[in-house]
């Protein structure tokens, strides 16, 4: 589903325009990931 969802031109739009509010804001900030961090 997240694949079928991604090639959907409306939801990318959703999304872009989704980061595009939260830069705005400044809702986030870029931080160092740690050694110790399981990602």
């Amino acid at each position: 589903i997240a694949v079928e969802a991604q090639s959907d031109s409306k939801w990318t739009y959703a999304m872009q325009e989704e980061i595009e509010a939260l830069n705005r804001n400044m809702t986030w900030e870029v931080v160092k990931i740690l050694e110790a961090a399981h990602l």
